[in-house]
């Protein structure tokens, strides 16, 4: 394929994934809040710009020297928050959550208010991997505004916060606030990226011209191959 044609596609994919949606840095906040509902810290994401908070509170606990447990407390009740464990370059949004592709910690899945726990290693894993980094990790939540005619709340903003472990005295002692972005009237984003996930339709919109591309190339080269012959 030509290198217009890739980037045709590549336009296409861009547009057809991004129309609409609106990704906010910063729109997912860190709270210290000390013996508050007995847990260490809060994260509060924006449910509708531009104040609208609502918020989950974790407890975080050294393990052994190299491990944290995250553990999930509770969460503000209203339409309220689902808060999971996450990894960089996952696309989160309702489908893979409904698939168990994350880690719960806290939240109302299904409309049910329930809690987690993970113990886990922050070193690589699920950090970004590089030296400076080493004590990285993702929690990404998913919130929204409403509920849907069966009473469950509705889960239509994704977003996430990458946390970096503070390391004392060869232990974790807590967490620090490093970033975070969230998606608005989008199917979801990527974690660790402003990139929000294309709608279903979208791969059906981009694959049409793609397979059309990809069809000319061929027979253009079937041509030439013939001429040639």
């Amino acid at each position: 394929m030509r290198p217009t044609s890739c980037l045709l596609v590549l336009g296409l994919l861009t547009a057809s994934s991004a129309r609409g949606a609106v990704v906010a840095d910063g729109a997912i906040s860190l709270n210290s809040i000390g013996p508050a509902f007995n847990s260490d810290f809060a994260l509060s994401i924006i449910q509708r710009p531009p104040d609208d908070y609502t918020s989950g509170f974790f407890d975080f606990s050294p393990t052994v020297p190299i491990q944290i447990t995250l553990t999930g407390v509770t969460a503000n009740i209203d339409e309220g928050s689902d808060w999971y464990l996450a990894r960089a370059g996952q696309p989160f949004n309702a489908t893979t959550i409904a698939n168990g592709d994350f880690d719960f910690l806290v939240g109302f899945p299904g409309g049910d208010f329930g809690t987690g726990e993970v113990t886990f290693s922050p070193i690589g894993d699920p950090g970004m991997g590089v030296p400076s980094d080493l004590f990285d990790f993702y929690i990404a939540g998913a919130t929204g505004f409403g509920f849907d005619s069966g009473g469950v709340p509705v889960r239509e903003v994704f977003g996430w916060v990458r946390l970096r472990s503070k390391f004392e005295n060869s232990r974790f002692t807590g967490v620090e606030f490093v970033e975070s972005a969230v998606a608005y009237s989008s199917n979801g984003i990527y974690i660790g990226t402003r990139l929000v996930v294309p709608e279903p339709t979208s791969f059906c919109q981009v694959l049409a011209p793609l397979m059309c591309l990809v069809g000319m190339h061929w027979n253009r080269s079937r041509t030439k191959k013939a001429n040639r012959s």
